[in-house]
């Protein structure tokens, strides 16, 4: 994991103080290397919002959560 640090990002219109990690990763058998990003709450380690790669054919996910689970 590699801490990029802080970042402010918005979701539906609320504003969150977190923390960009990148996650490097790769799969030897596709001869694929990438890299995940999640954005990390800074006081609880909630992760808000996630980039991910799935596949090397297709284009990252992006998931942003609007509230925890209560």
């Amino acid at each position: 994991l590699i801490v990029e640090g802080p970042r402010q990002i918005e979701i539906a219109g609320q504003h969150y103080s977190t923390i960009q990690i990148r996650k490097p990763a790769s799969i030897e058998l596709f001869d694929w290397e990438f890299e995940n990003l999640v954005w990390v709450d800074a006081q609880t380690g909630f992760v808000w919002k996630s980039l991910q790669y799935i596949s090397p054919d297709l284009p990252p996910v992006e998931m942003e959560i609007l509230k925890p689970a209560s």
